[in-house]
């Protein structure tokens, strides 16, 4: 992952938290004055959201506030929240939705926040990120990250995400969350992110340009692997890999992988099942003398043991086929931390491709338990 600290930015998002959040001279409605208007804004929206919320002294509330989103058919209020998108820019802003603990302020939420962009699973690469801005107060803070993510045609998709949490009073806590798609951007979306800059009193920092352009470099040469996150642990699959949805059972926790989300041909998928993740760490010797418990005969499926012929570090691994009428399943169980999981592939009855057990090597090379 690549990481680049822009401290001028960072600067400017504190001056612009600070110095913006009383409105200045203007007129119009802002966050901080709550005026209502119409007709304010060409390119955004009054909505108004009930919140019902605990305070900090654990009593029950219920008042309205009133938040300007992007004009849009979109648009929409749900629990403590209002939602919008149009012209490239998604706003989703709410009160009171973040409860700040005794000890926590706005920074601590946008860290919070940080941390669960970054561990997307749809992120190809950070291309740039800020650092948490924030006042003296802890009041108001902010965070921006340029980020290539995978789009519905297996493209890198430049999305620019800003958050910003301020604290009002001790009873009004504000969170805006704003993502911004490059390539969905047109002639508005600059007036737009001006009026959302003016009324919330944040410096967004958006660059369509330099958006655009990484996203063209990305596509022109995307890294070989990529990074998927399965609900506990991750691991690399091909870059031109993607989850096949229809084959896998997220319930069951059976995870299919293949060109461009299609896993159904032979010698070209990676199939990966946790058979638990609750046991101890194994050794190899034990992992391979306990197996025929694991996999239970049943049918005309059979599990035939073998020795390893792959070794990857701090993992106990064998090798596995299992067997059916005119197919198996042939890879590598492995047991690291809490996790027994089978790396394999679906092939014919011919010799596993070398090709495909590179890509399951690679995968449990690379398999780390996130928690």
């Amino acid at each position: 992952m690549e990481k680049i600290v822009k401290a001028a930015i960072s600067i400017l998002m504190i001056v612009g938290l600070v110095g913006c959040s009383g409105g200045g001279t203007s007129n119009k409605p802002t966050l901080a004055n709550q005026k209502s208007d119409e007709n304010a804004y060409e390119n955004l929206m009054e909505m108004t959201v009930v919140a019902e919320s605990t305070n900090k002294k654990g009593e029950e509330e219920t008042g309205s506030f009133l938040f300007y989103v992007p004009k849009s058919k979109y648009a929409d209020v749900y629990n403590n929240s209002a939602y919008s998108s149009e012209n490239g820019v998604t706003l989703d802003v709410s009160i009171n939705d973040y409860l700040f603990e005794e000890g926590e302020f706005a920074d601590d939420v946008v860290k919070y926040m940080k941390e669960g962009i970054l561990s997307d699973s749809y992120i190809l690469k950070v291309v740039s990120e800020s650092e948490i801005a924030v006042d003296e107060e802890r009041n108001n803070a902010s965070y921006s990250a340029l980020v290539i993510e995978e789009n519905y045609d297996y493209m890198g998709e430049a999305i620019y995400n800003f958050f910003a949490a301020k604290e009002l009073s001790p009873n009004q806590r504000i969170v805006v969350r704003i993502s911004i798609t490059a390539s969905e951007c047109n002639k508005l979306t600059d007036p737009m992110i001006k009026e959302i800059e003016e009324y919330y009193g944040i410096e967004i920092g958006f660059n369509l340009d330099e958006a655009t352009k990484a996203q063209e470099e990305f596509n022109a040469n995307p890294p070989e692997t990529k990074r998927y996150d399965a609900f506990g642990f991750s691991f690399e699959i091909p870059f031109a890999y993607s989850i096949d949805y229809d084959m896998s059972d997220y319930t069951e926790d059976d995870f299919a992988f293949g060109p461009k989300g299609n896993a159904n041909s032979y010698n070209n998928n990676l199939q990966v099942m946790v058979i638990t993740s609750e046991s101890t760490q194994y050794t190899s010797e034990e992992l391979k003398a306990d197996i025929e418990d694991l996999f239970t005969e049943s049918g005309e499926d059979v599990a035939k043991v073998l020795d390893s012929d792959f070794i990857s570090q701090d993992k106990a691994i064998i090798r596995c086929k299992l067997s059916g009428n005119s197919e198996y399943l042939d890879g590598y169980i492995v047991s690291y931390k809490n996790y027994v999981v089978y790396f394999a592939t679906i092939t014919d009855l011919t010799e596993t491709d070398q090709q495909q057990l590179d890509v399951i090597h690679k995968a449990i090379d690379t398999f780390v338990v996130e928690y």
